[in-house]
């Protein structure tokens, strides 16, 4: 018998890695010299923000593999991949970097999402979705507790973040949003390495 965590992912709670103000040493005095101790929390919690790596990964069961699929997934259950670990890779370039926290796994996130890969994943045919299977092994569980899984899923496409890929899938929109996502990327590149 399936488990309920097979189709609906495993729970992981963000609040319990995040330190509260007080934790961090923010205090309410309303002193100017306890000011410099807050303001250096505050650099504390943007670091941890940035750096701390939070999540898990795991596979989740939906659907079945067709039979285009690999000889050993043909017509076995389908898993798909749930990254919620940052790998520190910048979106759309080659430079991998330390900043695996909550704010470059955002980023991660927002790249991974285009309109045209969400309405191939919906219809059965994108990277994400596809019913054509491969042995695909991925690291699974919490930072820290990461251990290799196969399962039968669909092989991962790289988000694609050349100028042709946005002509001919976004429109005008969409590119200035990613343009946005780009610039706080630089921004909180100069922030952190300042």
């Amino acid at each position: 018998m399936s488990k309920l965590s097979d189709y609906i992912g495993k729970s992981y709670n963000y609040a319990d890695g995040i330190e509260t103000p007080k934790q961090k040493g923010v205090t309410s005095a309303t002193w100017i010299w306890d000011l410099g101790g807050d303001i250096d929390s505050l650099g504390d919690y943007i670091q941890m923000l940035n750096n701390k790596v939070m999540g898990n990964n795991y596979f989740i069961k939906s659907g079945w593999c067709n039979n285009d699929s690999s000889n050993e997934c043909k017509g076995k259950d389908r898993w798909l991949f749930v990254r919620n670990i940052p790998t520190g890779h910048i979106p759309c370039t080659n430079l991998k970097t330390n900043l695996k926290g909550l704010v470059p796994g955002l980023f991660e996130d927002a790249a991974d999402i285009s309109l045209s890969a969400v309405i191939n994943n919906a219809m059965g045919k994108g990277s994400a979705v596809s019913d054509k299977c491969v042995s695909r092994t991925e690291y699974v569980g919490t930072n820290g507790n990461l251990k290799p899984q196969t399962k039968c899923s669909s092989p991962y496409i790289y988000p694609s973040c050349t100028i042709e890929s946005f002509k001919n899938n976004i429109d005008n929109t969409t590119i200035y949003f990613y343009i946005l996502w780009l610039l706080l990327i630089i921004i909180t590149l100069y922030i952190c390495y300042k």
